[in-house]
């Protein structure tokens, strides 16, 4: 169990830029993260990975997710926009587990090599 801390800028309205909030050499893996504004203002996000289906997903939060990844080299990324009408910035904390460890909310995974995912 790893657990990281980043920080990142919700637009204002509007989407932030992608951050990279976890390099993944091979997995599976489970990801839990929840993120909280600096300030009063809320803060919704979105995280974009490659899913324990192999597929290629965008997935909306609102202060936390947990998601499951494929076996596959990849960067996870998040981006954060903020319902007040001037940019926020989001503290982000990432707890990763291999799912061997950790039963994850989805079943199944890639079981043969571990593909290079580029995004």
């Amino acid at each position: 169990m790893a657990t990281e801390v980043y920080f990142a800028l919700a637009g204002p309205q509007a989407f932030g830029d992608w951050k990279i909030i976890g390099s993944q050499i091979n997995g599976p893996m489970t990801y839990r993260i929840s993120a909280s504004a600096m300030g009063n203002a809320r803060v919704f996000g979105e995280v974009r990975y490659w899913n324990a289906d192999g597929q290629l997903v965008v997935e909306p939060f609102y202060e936390y997710t947990e998601i499951a990844t494929d076996n596959s080299t990849q960067n996870i990324r998040a981006r954060f926009r903020s319902a007040a009408p001037a940019s926020t910035e989001v503290r982000i904390v990432v707890t990763s587990f291999p799912r061997t460890e950790m039963p994850s909310r989805r079943a199944g995974s890639r079981s043969v090599g571990t593909p290079s995912r580029e995004q």
